[in-house]
């Protein structure tokens, strides 16, 4: 133990600076954490439909982990709200509605109507 001087002109015990130790630190560049793909799975299985929302919104990464749409069909079958036969119906509806609009661009750029005219004057 270190005793203090009585000598009057003797320096002051200097105490180390309290911030030296985090001047000194430095912060790792790459200081996030990943977790494996198949352990998020794992988590959000647990997790409540609200929670996952929250979660949704944390990163870009998580966002298209929990709107996938397997996960969510699992989710809607284990409610029993999944009807797979609506889900088709559905699917086949909006397929067909988008090649019927890309068939109406093209004859629109082509200057063809559906009906088979032309978009000319008549003679």
């Amino acid at each position: 133990m270190a005793t203090k001087s009585n000598f009057k002109r003797a320096m002051p015990q200097t105490q180390p600076a309290v911030l030296a130790s985090l001047r000194s630190t430095q912060l790792v560049d790459d200081s996030k954490a990943v977790l494996p793909a198949e352990l998020i799975n794992a988590i959000l299985d647990y997790l409540p439909v609200a929670d996952m929302f929250s979660f949704a919104r944390t990163s870009k990464r998580m966002r298209e982990m929990v709107y996938d749409d397997t996960r969510w069909i699992q989710r809607l079958r284990s409610m029993g709200c999944w009807n797979e036969v609506e889900a088709k119906r559905r699917f086949e509806d909006t397929m067909r509605k988008k090649r019927e609009a890309q068939k109406a661009d093209e004859a629109r750029l082509s200057g063809v109507t559906l009906n088979g005219s032309t978009n000319a004057m008549p003679p």
